[in-house]
């Protein structure tokens, strides 16, 4: 499927800035290179498919539970240009504050995710966390995240998408034939 390849390349290759947009089309090509996109931590746009002429290869896209946007063409310009300016702006301000990464915001986010989810991702690596949390400030178009805890406060469907976020792995284990081979020769034989 020539889209999924392309989108597998592109999030190879860019990674968090990757930005895949799945438009009218036959078939499911698109979706598991949108997945890959995501794994990597990059953003995924799909069209709306009422507004499609063919419209499951976006519905397939939505399906994922994973695209951030999903939009008629007309609004798609709009909304890239504003993702493109908040996620890949100069960092001239820091989004997270000196020494406030454990003490005031993290703790806030973790106990929201563990009452609403009943999940703890205060284990989970620092890094990591805060990446994924600018994306989705970026994604919201929220500066501050204080504005941001307040806004997950406010909206439950926020909290369940910041859970998905944390939750997206790296699948190309599963893809890597290498991997497979030393299972079968080393592993399984043992086992």
């Amino acid at each position: 499927m020539p889209i999924d390849l392309f989108f597998h390349s592109l999030a190879q290759d860019q990674h968090e800035r990757a930005i895949c947009i799945v438009l009218s089309g036959a078939g499911t090509d698109g979706m598991l290179g949108l997945k890959a996109v995501k794994g990597e931590g990059g953003m995924a746009m799909a069209q709306d498919p009422a507004f499609a002429e063919f419209n499951s290869m976006p519905a397939s896209a939505i399906s994922t539970n994973l695209v951030d946007y999903v939009l008629s063409p007309g609004e798609m310009p709009n909304q890239l240009l504003s993702y493109v300016q908040h996620a890949f702006r100069k960092q001239s301000d820091p989004v997270w504050p000196p020494e406030s990464k454990t003490r005031d915001w993290l703790p806030k986010i973790f106990t929201l995710l563990q009452v609403q989810t009943g999940n703890d991702f205060s284990y989970y690596k620092q890094n990591t966390i805060c990446r994924r949390i600018e994306r989705r400030l970026a994604i919201n178009q929220i500066e501050q995240l204080d504005d941001y805890i307040h806004y997950l406060e406010e909206n439950p469907l926020e909290v369940e998408a910041l859970f998905r976020e944390f939750l997206i792995g790296v699948t190309s284990f599963f893809r890597d034939p290498e991997a497979f081979e030393f299972l079968e020769k080393h592993v399984i034989p043992q086992i």
